[in-house]
């Protein structure tokens, strides 16, 4: 397919001022994911697509291949991948000061090694490198590794919230890093499957494969599957595990019967739909959030914590950002399970950044109120239309100031802002879930990864539906990096096992440190919540199209996945 031969290129920085600085490197990975290192799902695949990130690495125009051959060097770049003793230089595909884009050859040794680039003679500093033969990596949408993945019908048509897929439908999942290829790549592969024994999941359901291989295009696979009977969503999880390593998740429209999607929570088809008319949506989201959890920390033996938090966003969707987009939350998938990775400081629920969509003016504040009180969630820094913060106390021991409990709450934005105007929303909690097996999977002592791992839960109300979060940090790689997971499944069910292939997009727990209310706690880096998450209500403001006003109450426990 001619018009995915540079798929990597896709994304290209603005030009730099010419410099004859030293080659600087500073982060390497799959062209789909861009995952940090340590986690499981970071090592680079043989024949696959990878970008090189630094400062002076190419020209100040960016450059890109334009014919086959493919050649090693490309305006004076190129990268040298060195491995086990043997070296190997990358087939360039694009090239730019900031950013290079290439194909790590196939005959490249599995093991570890390193990577350099030579720019204008000179070369860069060395960064660490591991290869496997297989680690698959699914385009997205946003081109931020996460979201709608690139998914189309065999004649190449994409599918998206307005043209979603059917049941018993095949479709083609776009990536790099099935695994090597025994040909000529600097040439158009043939489209030659590789046989690697790849299982695709479609919301946790196994897809029949009719294809797994090399495109038409060096570096870019494609995987031709079916979809699952009785799927439907505007966001039904999308995963790929090639010898027990888990691709990133992305996401598949699906409907009954190819109308426009639609999901329990979350936009309804006619918003969809108008969206695509107008190319402008106005929708609002606050979210209210419990999280306790126990620990046995160090010293202070054993604590229960609580944090009680808010947020609220407000966005203005045209047609591309909503394509692109995971949802209005990071909880957009139902019945299913789907995998979010966050780094450093970045907070994967919700993961704003991911969405991907320009946010809007709605003051400078949103005030809620409830039985315990008043509390403010100020305007983020140096934003707009995007508010958080504590409501009332965190506390490490004993009840301390539970701001959220069952009753009535209101939020408020005074007299608005300058595209929102002023407007009270009104939300009901009731009781809180109750997980009835949090001591069998407390004793455990630890998660294993490999295995399924079922959750019994009984309480809320016919339309709610359970929320299962379970998070690991891993420390093993240059920066701390949180992979979490979010299930869903109705309240009504009472159980919901979280598949193993879930599980395993994890990394091992490191230790981690937290400061909560001043308390510096220290444990391991993992956590398994189970909680409701109610169907949204509703709100209307001056301005906005649709607004959203929600509420998760989650409890656990502080468990190492391993």
């Amino acid at each position: 397919m001619k018009s995915f031969i540079f798929f990597a290129a896709l994304s290209v920085g603005c030009a730099l001022q010419a410099s004859a600085q030293q080659p600087a490197i500073t982060y390497i990975s799959n062209s789909a994911t861009y995952l940090p290192p340590g986690l499981p799902d970071s090592a680079l695949a043989q024949g696959s697509i990878v970008e090189i990130f630094g400062t002076n690495i190419g020209p100040t125009t960016a450059a890109a291949a334009q014919s086959f051959p493919l050649l090693q060097s490309l305006s004076g770049t190129s990268v040298t991948f060195t491995v086990n003793g043997t070296s190997t230089q990358a087939l360039m595909l694009f090239t730019l000061a900031s950013q290079i884009a290439a194909v790590l050859p196939s005959s490249t040794p599995v093991g570890t090694g390193t990577v350099t680039v030579t720019y204008n003679s000179q070369t860069s500093n060395t960064l660490p490198i591991s290869v496997v033969a297989s680690n698959f990596g699914m385009y997205t949408l946003g081109q931020n590794g996460t979201g709608p993945a690139v998914i189309t019908t065999p004649s190449y048509k994409v599918v998206t919230l307005t043209s979603p897929a059917k049941p018993g439908d095949t479709l083609v999942l776009w990536g790099t890093g099935l695994g090597p290829y025994s040909g000529n790549e600097a040439e158009p592969p043939s489209e030659t499957g590789l046989n690697v024994n790849a299982s695709v999941y479609v919301g946790d359901q196994s897809a029949t494969i009719r294809y797994e291989g090399r495109s038409s295009s060096p570096g870019l696979d494609q995987i031709n599957f079916v979809v699952p009977a009785g799927l439907s969503g505007c966001y039904v999880p999308v995963a790929v595990v090639v010898n027990g390593i888990v691709s990133n998740f992305g996401s598949v429209s699906v409907s009954a019967d190819g109308s426009t999607c639609s999901d329990p929570a979350g936009l309804p088809s006619t918003a969809i739909n108008e969206i695509e008319t107008n190319n402008s949506l106005k929708v609002g989201f606050i979210e209210l959030q419990k999280i306790q959890f126990s620990a046995t920390v160090p010293i202070l033996g054993a604590l229960n914590v609580k944090q009680d938090y808010g947020a609220a966003y407000f966005y203005d969707f045209n047609d591309q950002a909503l394509l692109a987009s995971r949802g209005l939350s990071s909880i957009s998938s139902f019945n299913s399970c789907t995998v979010l990775v966050c780094s450093n400081s970045d907070t994967c629920i919700p993961d704003n950044s991911a969405l991907n969509v320009p946010q809007i003016s709605a003051g400078s504040q949103i005030t809620i109120t409830g039985p315990q009180g008043t509390a403010v969630l100020p305007l983020a820094a140096n934003r707009v239309g995007e508010f958080h913060g504590p409501l009332g106390s965190s506390t490490v021991v004993g009840s301390g100031n539970d701001f959220l409990q069952p009753g009535s709450y209101t939020a408020s934005n005074g007299s608005g802002g300058s595209v929102v105007g002023g407007f009270t929303a009104d939300l009901t909690i009731g009781s809180p879930l109750t997980w009835t097996n949090q001591s069998t999977v407390s004793a455990l002592n630890a998660i294993d990864r490999t295995q399924n791992l079922t959750i019994n839960f009984s309480g809320g109300t016919s339309s709610d539906y359970v929320a299962i979060l379970g998070s690991s940090t891993s420390t093993t790689g240059s920066q701390d990096a949180t992979v979490t997971f979010v299930c869903t499944a109705p309240a009504s069910a009472g159980t919901f096992t979280i598949p193993s292939f879930v599980l395993s997009a994890l990394p091992p727990s490191g230790n981690i440190s937290l400061n909560v209310d001043g308390v510096q706690v220290s444990g391991p880096g993992g956590f398994l919540l189970v909680g409701n998450y109610p169907l949204s209500n509703t709100f209307t403001a001056p301005g906005l199209d649709l607004g959203f006003f929600a509420e998760t109450v989650v409890s656990g426990i502080n468990i190492p996945f391993q």
